[in-house]
């Protein structure tokens, strides 16, 4: 098949075959597809830097609506994954909090409460939730760390059995470790041990876990129980309004063994507690303080028990 070109002028006549006319077709549509991106380009050139002019404001509505979708799309990735993040920090936290409470250690620090009614507000961008998650990936990193730091502490407490758990819940101080004016004599006297106030029946827990080597009624310490924790370490625990273990015993640091009352040489309720290192007595408030629960010392005034 041939195409017949005709010259009216001329009068000639020029045939051309399919390899020429397919050629032809390459040549304009090459020259269209170049005018049509040259025109693009123009167009979103007069767009950027005429904006306020009808061409500029339809190049800036088109580009802006496919960037917005770009962005949101971004946002919607980054929402995700700072929702599973958060959901991460906060049961890390959870399981530290039962830890600690466990181990009897220290509350973790830079734990912040929050709370309050909901108030929407507007949508986070690209870079607040970029920012978002490099907080909370700061938090769990410092979870995680503080999490290692209980495993080891209690680790090492399980091992050692050191009197750090308090031996009631109320941990108020009425008579400290050290000289004081004897309640009944006036006079000067070593007190060696602390006492805690309390009602009668309150329960009084083992600081660690042990053997009971002594369960008696002595006329000064009253109802009493000794507990050995091996390496040289016991704690003694004096009057009890009752008893509930028996020498041999072996008990876990928490158990209850007895409850706080008033026998002995005694002026009201109240648990005497001694924690003596190869029969030395030594201030208990040494042992509790590692065990990172806070004394809530009370100087006794008038009345307190002793």
């Amino acid at each position: 098949m041939q195409w017949m070109i005709v010259n009216d002028a001329a009068g000639r006549v020029r045939y051309l075959g399919p390899t020429q006319v397919l050629g032809w077709a390459v040549i304009v549509a090459l020259l269209c597809a170049t005018l049509g991106a040259g025109m693009y380009h123009a167009v979103l050139r007069l767009g950027v830097l005429y904006p306020e002019t009808a061409v500029g404001a339809l190049v800036h509505q088109l580009v802006g609506e496919d960037w917005q979708r770009v962005l949101q799309e971004q946002v919607d990735v980054l929402a995700r994954e700072v929702g599973t993040l958060q959901v991460r920090v906060l049961q890390m936290e959870s399981l530290g909090q039962r830890l600690e409470s466990q181990a009897g250690l220290p509350a973790l620090q830079d734990r912040l409460g929050v709370g309050g009614i909901w108030v929407p507000g507007p949508a986070l961008s690209v870079a607040s939730m970029h920012s978002l998650l490099d907080s909370l990936r700061e938090r769990a990193d410092t979870g995680t760390q503080k999490l290692a730091d209980i495993d080891g502490q209690w680790n090492v407490m399980q091992h050692i059995p050191l009197p750090t758990q308090h031996p009631v819940e109320q941990a108020v101080v009425s008579s400290p470790f050290g000289w004081r004016i004897d309640p009944f004599t006036g006079r000067s006297a070593m007190h060696q041990g602390m006492d805690f106030r309390g009602a009668v029946g309150d329960p009084i827990f083992a600081a660690a876990g042990g053997v009971i080597v002594a369960r008696a009624h002595h006329p000064e310490y009253g109802h009493m129980v000794d507990i050995d924790h091996g390496e040289g370490i016991h704690t003694r625990y004096a009057h009890a309004s009752a008893v509930f273990v028996q020498q041999g015993d072996l008990v876990r640091r928490g158990q209850k063994i007895a409850a706080v009352g008033n026998t002995g040489r005694s002026t009201g309720p109240h648990l005497h507690f001694e924690v003596l290192v190869d029969g030395a007595a030594q201030d208990p408030e040494r042992f509790l303080a590692q065990g990172g629960a806070a004394l809530q010392t009370a100087v006794a005034s008038i009345g307190a028990p002793k």
